[in-house]
């Protein structure tokens, strides 16, 4: 009975079957019958043949090889009112599916201007599409004054939903109601000769950049709005520096590009062109030349941390090797690294470069400086120069000069206040009479006939004047009135030589102080086993180092192998350095590596990751004295900033 029924529906459903194919027809039969039992088997049918056995349609919509998005008109001078036509696009719509879709029908929406109009007597779709045929919409664009119109092609059928593309377009050239001048462009200056660069000795393959030169395109007044414009720069020693032409211009309107000159060496000359055009608006051009000259050598190098140009070259990567700052050219005497700032010494005068946002380059301003800037008035008879976090100190002539950053006294003139020019330390240091300084993040410190003074910040008492009491101007520094040769101001401690011995006080911390102990010192404290025969010394982070008899020890705080023994341990008095038993003439600490001159060989140690501050060409640590690359050989003299090295190789 049940098939019995069965079969009766199939032919009750086939007498008043429509256009669907005879397979369709028996799988909705079919379906319907199971939906009606409790039959696994005829349910598993269904869910294995749903869509081989229906079929369906399915429409796809493409532009070709045409721009959907650049339907676009030209109104060729034509007043505002007149409607100009564009070129065509011809859309072709498939039916991806397997049965026929059903009549087509088709509109462009959102086409609130009338700006796309289909021409009927190309298009083709209209009836049923069978499956895989295809058949064309062909549209063009029309307008009647210059602007942008966008709308949506949208394809459907009775039984293959719909497809759609995005279509737009701009319209220019139309005059106006007034009958607006075709637009023209002009540019000014219509050239430019003599963008030049100048090195200064700056080293051969440094890439320099010169003076921008600004260049002003204009629309011409009352004309027509332009199409986008086409930027080209052609000439290789030409770099664009920015860019203000990036939309069209109305009537009037004008826009900024900014050329400067590039180089790495020495060119006699060079030429380029700056070109600018648009489809309404038409082409201009401004011819470019310039040269290059000065570039040098050098026997300043520099590496390491490259923020604020401190090693002497434009903002980059770190310089992991040695570089020659050959904006110094030959001739250094001297070099000092800060923080973020280095000064060197040259002929008497001081050049400073890098951050200047205390007044650090002594130049009466607050402007970085990659290039070397003079100091103020530091111009000759300077014999010694000195970096430190945002202050620098100088000797001219005997009298000790100051300037920057002032927040703790460091500047030693009494007050509080920044200075952007050298202020003279006044107190017991004023007149003259001063023969060695050293400054550290916010004290100073100098030796006058024979005695120490420092001033400052006081904190952990690096003073050194049995007090936490800050000074703006020097005080002496307890047990240190005569014999002092030598010393170097850390960033929480200080250390000194007084007869051929070394005596170290402020913060005791991982043994800084060398004495044996961790405690903190007010007051100057012996050195262990350095009590003759030391010639040179200095102190970084919480470690110190002197030279005796020509060997080189170390002490205090050793992450990252700082104290050059070969291991990470602290130690609270001298160690000997690694290989460094002889023939050392100068010792130089940072904050977290330490360099020293060894048979005019610099070797460097410590942290050289993140910064390339040991000038080995990578980013590794080291915890014994490692060669630094191209110092092999001849350097007279260093200094080590905090995340940076400089040496002199004439």
């Amino acid at each position: 009975m049940k098939w019995l029924l069965v079969f009766g529906m199939v032919a009750l459903v086939s007498v008043g079957a429509g256009a669907e194919g005879l397979a369709q027809q028996k799988y909705r039969i079919r379906k319907n019958i199971c939906n009606m039992m409790d039959d696994a088997s005829c349910s598993h049918w269904v869910a294995s043949h749903n869509e081989d056995e229906e079929g369906a349609a399915t429409l796809a919509i493409s532009a070709g090889g045409s721009d959907p998005l650049a339907m676009d008109v030209n109104g060729l001078g034509a007043a505002d009112g007149v409607w100009t036509d564009g070129s065509s696009v011809t859309f072709e719509v498939t039916n991806t599916g397997t049965v026929a879709s059903g009549s087509i029908v088709f509109q462009v929406e959102n086409d609130a201007g009338a700006n796309f109009v289909t021409d009927l007597v190309l298009t083709t779709c209209a009836a049923s599409l069978d499956a895989a045929a295809t058949c064309d919409i062909v549209l063009y664009p029309r307008a009647d004054r210059n602007g942008s119109y966008d709308g949506t092609l949208r394809v459907s059928a009775t039984t293959a939903g719909t497809a759609s593309m995005a279509v737009a377009g701009v319209a220019s050239g139309f005059a106006g109601g007034g009958g607006l001048p075709v637009a023209v462009l002009s540019m000014d200056p219509a050239s430019a000769a003599g963008m030049d660069i100048a090195a200064a000795g700056m080293s051969v393959g440094l890439v320099l950049y010169g003076d921008v030169v600004p260049f002003t395109v204009r629309n011409c007044d009352g004309c027509e709005t332009t199409t986008d414009l086409t930027i080209n720069l052609s000439g290789t020693h030409f770099s664009m520096a920015s860019n203000g032409c990036t939309a069209p211009l109305a009537g009037g309107g004008s826009c900024v590009i900014e050329v400067q000159p590039t180089a790495d060496a020495d060119v006699g000359s060079y030429t380029g062109m700056l070109t600018v055009s648009a489809d309404a608006g038409g082409e201009v051009s401004a011819g470019l030349s310039g040269s290059a000259n000065g570039f040098g050598p050098s026997d300043l190098y520099c590496w390491g941390h490259f923020a604020y140009g401190k090693v002497g070259h434009v903002y980059g990567d770190n310089n992991t090797v040695a570089v020659a700052v050959s904006a110094m050219g030959l001739g250094v005497d001297l070099a000092a690294g800060g923080y973020d700032h280095t000064c060197a010494l040259k002929n008497g005068a001081v050049s400073c470069w890098g951050r200047n946002h205390q007044g650090q380059l002594g130049n009466n301003a607050t402007t970085d400086s990659i290039p070397p800037v003079s100091v103020v008035d530091m111009d000759s008879d300077v014999t010694a120069v000195n970096a430190g976090f945002t202050h620098t100190c100088a000797i001219k002539s005997g009298v000790l000069y100051c300037w920057g950053g002032n927040a703790y006294g460091q500047l030693g003139d009494g007050t509080n206040i920044n200075s952007l020019l050298p202020v003279e330390v006044q107190g017991d240091l004023a007149g003259g009479g001063v023969s060695v300084l050293s400054i550290g993040y916010y004290h100073s410190c100098a030796i006058k006939s024979g005695a120490l003074y420092c001033w400052g910040e006081n904190s952990f008492g690096k003073l050194g004047d049995n007090s936490l009491i800050n000074r703006s101007t020097p005080t002496p520094v307890v047990g240190m009135d005569s014999g002092v040769t030598a010393v170097m101001v850390g960033i929480q401690d200080t250390c000194a030589v007084r007869s051929g011995a070394a005596y170290c006080w402020g913060r005791g911390y991982g043994g800084a102080l060398g004495n044996g102990g961790t405690s903190d010192s007010h007051v100057p404290v012996a050195v262990l086993n350095m009590g003759s025969g030391v010639t040179s010394i200095s102190t970084g982070l919480l470690n110190g180092c002197a030279i005796k008899s020509g060997a080189l020890y170390c002490w205090g705080y050793n992450q990252y192998g700082l104290l050059g023994d070969g291991t990470i341990i602290n130690r609270t008095s001298p160690v000997p350095v690694v290989d460094m038993d002889s023939g050392v003439t100068a010792v130089s600490a940072g904050d977290h590596h330490n360099c020293a001159i060894k048979d005019t060989t610099l070797y460097c140690w410590g942290r050289g990751e993140t910064t390339g501050a040991l000038g080995l060409g990578n980013y590794e640590n080291r915890s014994v004295p490692t060669m630094v690359l191209g110092m092999d050989s001849g350097v007279t003299q260093l200094s080590n900033g905090t995340w940076h090295t400089c040496a002199i190789k004439p």
